[in-house]
């Protein structure tokens, strides 16, 4: 059985057996006896990535559960393998105490009352314009996925809550952005409402555990994201392509990569599509960051971080 210390070392091309330890996150689904397993997230003790596995064995279901508030270190025994149609999955079998606390952040369930609570605060505060109101009331106070799905697969916020803890993040640094640089060339209900709903595509993207839909892979978010705002837009009396708020939130969402090369449909035009890009990049650069952060010893170097372009950083306090 080999040991796993890190998702790179899971071989999924033919039926391995696995054991690692780590950390319940949360419970992504609690199966239906033999027609689905349930399934869970676990943070692995020795990289601190989150690993998404399923189980059969129902007997464990109440005690994962538990482990969701609990900072307990358990084995887990499963095989590796893909699975038909199903694709790659990791497949728990056993799993043991280890007697030992996790060193790493746990991430725990994000309160979505919180969440919707403050993006409202926002909302009301600086968005007045009826169709813009409209469009975030649909897609995200409507909408209790936003406050349920992950915003990413691994790199940052890939945790339950994620896309919501996220979106608000990006707004408010968007806003302090505002606030220094405030003046008649920026309109700040279009950088609240395009913050806001910047990565409501990946809603298509992916799945609620994680994984990456094939809608996803063909029709990437920031495209999905703006067809999301533009159908909206056109259901409530605005059309999308001459209104000129709706067609800027659009540009944000299109351009909120900033690059071509890094996945952005076209690249910023407009300073509030800047503010955007930047606040984006900033928010999830952080939570990387200090993810690492907080699995690091003191005085020490961390591996390359992909969210920083390869460049590691030192924890040195």
């Amino acid at each position: 059985m080999k040991l796993i210390k890190s998702l790179a070392d899971i071989d999924y091309s033919s039926a391995n057996s696995i054991a690692f330890e780590g950390t319940v996150i949360g419970v992504l689904s609690e199966g239906d006896g033999d027609k689905r397993p349930f399934k869970f997230s676990i943070k692995l003790e020795e990289s601190g990535e989150l690993l998404n596995a399923n189980s059969w064995k129902f007997d464990n279901l109440q005690t994962i559960k538990d482990l969701v508030k609990s900072s307990d270190v358990y084995r887990f025994e499963a095989v590796a393998n893909t699975f038909g149609n199903y694709g790659q999955q990791i497949r728990v079998g056993n799993i043991q105490p280890t007697g030992k606390k996790s060193t790493k952040k746990i991430v725990k369930d994000h309160d979505a009352d919180t969440l919707r609570r403050d993006i409202s605060v926002l909302v009301n505060t600086y968005v007045k314009t009826d169709i813009l109101k409209i469009i975030l009331n649909k897609l995200i106070f409507d909408n209790d996925d936003f406050f349920k799905w992950p915003a990413a697969t691994r790199i940052h916020h890939n945790y339950p809550g994620g896309l919501a803890t996220h979106s608000l993040a990006v707004a408010k640094n968007a806003v302090a952005t505002w606030k220094n640089y405030n003046g008649d060339h920026l309109d700040i209900e279009v950088i609240v409402t395009g913050a806001l709903l910047h990565d409501i595509g990946k809603l298509d993207e992916y799945k609620i555990d994680g994984s990456r839909t094939v809608y996803g892979d063909l029709i990437p978010h920031p495209v999905s994201g703006a067809e999301r705002v533009a159908y909206v837009a056109m259901n409530n009396g605005a059309d999308p392509n001459k209104n000129m708020k709706v067609l800027m939130v659009r540009h944000i969402i299109l351009s909120h990569h900033e690059k071509l090369e890094f996945g952005a449909a076209v690249k910023p035009l407009i300073s509030e599509a800047w503010i955007v890009a930047n606040a984006d990049k900033l928010d999830a650069e952080m939570e990387s960051i200090n993810t690492t952060l907080d699995n690091l010893t003191m005085n020490t170097e961390s591996d390359r971080l992909m969210s920083l372009d390869s460049g590691k950083i030192l924890k040195w306090n």
